[in-house]
Parts: structure tokens; C-alpha cells; sequence
């Protein structure tokens, strides 16, 4: 059986992962995908204890759910965000070189640099598979919010080496 680590960049109780998320992960465990969950959560210490945290692992594991989780930060934004990404690919090879990972599922662009990054700091190669739902760069200075050749640059060059990189795409169209 394939195990995959799921690398959400959102908490457990966001709606989006409620709704969304969790439910697709329940359909991956009935095709045979052993599931871990990597969340990152806002206001760990302040909203989590850790009587709440082992039950949401114990939720968790009811649905057949390996959950983890990480502080989210958001102040100073792109420290915050770099710093969460540094924190989440030393989690994710930990995870690796303890055993059994066999796919690295990043949904959209900081989770799957963290699963990115992981991969080629570890010594076993999981296939990394890239959730895209859209390119948020390229939504950006579509929309004009980003000058055609100026912050977003930097950012396509990564993404395609993410793309390179990845072992498989996802992309889902607009009937799924």
C-alpha cells in the first residue's frame, strides 16, 4: 500500500479542509493510499491544547488519518512564510528518513516546496505530485495586482522547476 503525506499550508479546522480537504483524503484511503496529513494551524498555542490536539489526532485516526501539525505564522509575512517553509521541509524529512513515504502531495505552491525541498535533503526519493488549482503569480498579473515583468518573475521560474521536479501534475479542469 502507498503512503502519502498530504501538505496542507491551512488548519485542520478551516473550512476549506473540512469541506474540501479531508473528504478528498477519504476517497484517496478507499483506493488503498495510507494518508498522513500535515497541517500548518494559526494561533497554535493560543486555540489548541493538547488535550485538543491528541483528539483531533484520535478524529483523525478514526478516519483512517496519520495527523500532524504545525504553528502557522503570519506576521512579517514572507519571513513568516519562509520560516514556515524551513519548519515544514525538516518535518516532512523527518517523516521521510523514519521510513515509509511514498508520495509527497503538495496542494498548490508553499506546500509542495516544502515537500520539495525535503526530497532533496533526504536520502529516500518519494514521487512528488503538485496540486495546482491555479498559479497565484500568474492570476495576480492577470488581474493587474502584479506589473507584468516585476515582483511575479522570480516566482514562474521557481514554478516551473517545481513542475520539473514534480513526479506527477495535478491540475484539475473546470468539470471536476
Amino acid at each position: 500500500m502507498a503512503k502519502s503525506i498530504y501538505i496542507c499550508y491551512f488548519g485542520v479546522r478551516q473550512p476549506l479542509v473540512q469541506t474540501q480537504v479531508v473528504p478528498y483524503l477519504l476517497e484517496l484511503r478507499k483506493d488503498g493510499v495510507e494518508i498522513v496529513l500535515l497541517t500548518f494551524e494559526p494561533d497554535l498555542r493560543k486555540k489548541w491544547t493538547t488535550d485538543q490536539i491528541a483528539e483531533m489526532k484520535r478524529e483523525m485516526a478514526e478516519k483512517g488519518i496519520e495527523w500532524h501539525c504545525l504553528a502557522y505564522h503570519k506576521k512579517l509575512s514572507v519571513l513568516a512564510t519562509s520560516y514556515d517553509i524551513l519548519a515544514g521541509a525538516m518535518f516532512i524529512r523527518r517523516m521521510i528518513n523514519a521510513g515509509d513515504i511514498d508520495i509527497l502531495h503538495g496542494r498548490v505552491h508553499v506546500p509542495t516546496l516544502m515537500g520539495a525541498i525535503a526530497r532533496r535533503l533526504s536520502r529516500h526519493k518519494p514521487k512528488l505530485l503538485f496540486d495546482i488549482r491555479g498559479f497565484f503569480p500568474e492570476e495576480y498579473t492577470d488581474a493587474g495586482i502584479w506589473p507584468e515583468n516585476g515582483f511575479a518573475l522570480p516566482f514562474r521560474k521557481t514554478r516551473r522547476k517545481m513542475v520539473d521536479e514534480s513526479r506527477w501534475l495535478c491540475r484539475p479542469n473546470r468539470k471536476s
